[in-house]
């Protein structure tokens, strides 16, 4: 499983020196840099079964995807996944035709459904896969595994924290070797 590198990065100005700002005194400062980085483990994966028949009829090719699709989902609700999303990110009808010596040949109508499944049961994904062989379908991709936007954003908050800390003790560090207190952040 690939891990995922979140890297926060907050810039300070910190005054060294500082007056009011309506005086006239040149208000002297540092730019430090503070850094996070921190390895995140993906917390929810998704996997897309296709689903394609063909028959002369469209409504016949439409009747069999459209009973394959329903078959599945009734299979993959009964594993009763955390945190499950059931999509549906195409559904196409479309004809199909060869060429026979430069004409065109009508060989059907083709009905395409894809689904797609997302989890937070990593360990059940190689389940929803074996889910969709069972009924005979080829096209099956993934899985492919992502860290959810709560994480992203719970991570992002601590780095965040983790990278003023850093700005923050940089800034003093400077201030120190310059016999220099550390006044106001003017920006971040």
């Amino acid at each position: 499983m690939h891990k995922f590198l979140i890297l926060i990065t907050v810039f300070f100005s910190i005054t060294l020196l500082g007056k009011d700002p309506v005086s006239e005194r040149i208000i002297k400062s540092v730019s430090v840099v503070g850094i996070c980085e921190k390895k995140v483990t993906p917390d929810r994966s998704y996997v897309t079964i296709t689903i394609t028949e063909k028959d002369l009829v469209q409504a016949e090719s439409s009747k069999k995807a459209n009973d394959k699709y329903n078959k599945l989902v009734e299979i993959i609700k009964k594993m009763k996944l955390k945190n499950e999303e059931l999509e549906t990110t195409e559904y196409r009808v479309y004809p199909d035709y060869s060429y026979n010596k430069g004409k065109k040949v009508f060989k059907g109508m083709v009905t395409t459904l894809t689904l797609k499944v997302t989890t937070s049961e990593l360990e059940k994904v190689g389940r929803i896969l074996v889910s969709g062989n069972k009924l005979g379908l080829k096209n099956v991709a993934g899985p492919k595994s992502f860290v959810s936007t709560k994480k992203y954003q719970e991570t992002y908050k601590s780095c965040l924290a983790v990278a003023s800390k850093d700005a923050k003790e940089k800034g003093l560090l400077l201030a120190n070797k310059l016999d220099a207190g550390l006044g106001e952040v003017i920006s971040i």
